[in-house]
């Protein structure tokens, strides 16, 4: 999950120690908390909170609530605040997307879509790499209304582009 793979990120947590009220161990760093920060608890943005309801395991579940601890937070407010940082974070979401697909497709078709990949950033004018993650996105975006499943979709791509 994306939450997880936040706690492990050293910039996910870089961005989130700015708010860190009390101290918090991350691998080898000690980050010193600051009880003078403003808590961030009652800190909501009008219009653009929803619920989310998700499952960790007890791993996860247990280093979210020491983030929540440093956070000065609840459990709840911190996965929020990591799940932000951490889709904000390209390099990780480029890595979490990246891991769902070799998860959920067969070696032939990660070959043909990294050939997919390797021939749209060779031939993009823009000079910048389009990334796993805005590859899906591009995928999904042009096959949406037909598939409900992302596994399909993306075989519907490749066998679209022979």
């Amino acid at each position: 999950m994306i939450c997880e793979k936040g706690l492990q990120s050293r910039s996910v947590i870089d961005h989130l120690s700015e708010y860190f009220r009390r101290d918090y161990k991350h691998n080898n760093t000690l980050y010193i908390g600051d009880l003078g920060k403003e808590s961030l608890q009652r800190k909501w943005q009008s219009g653009k909170n929803e619920r989310v309801t998700t499952r960790f395991t007890q791993d996860a579940y247990e280093k979210i609530r020491m983030l929540s601890d440093a956070l000065d937070v609840t459990p709840s407010k911190a996965a929020a605040l990591l799940l932000d940082a951490s889709v904000r974070n390209t390099h990780l979401l480029n890595s979490f997307v990246k891991s769902y697909l070799h998860q959920h497709l067969d070696t032939n078709r990660m070959k043909e879509l990294k050939l997919v990949l390797k021939y749209i950033n060779k031939k993009n004018p823009y000079n910048e790499d389009i990334s796993w993650f805005t590859l899906l996105s591009m995928i999904y975006d042009e096959i949406k209304d037909n598939t409900k499943n992302v596994k399909v979709k993306i075989n519907q791509c490749v066998e679209k582009g022979k």
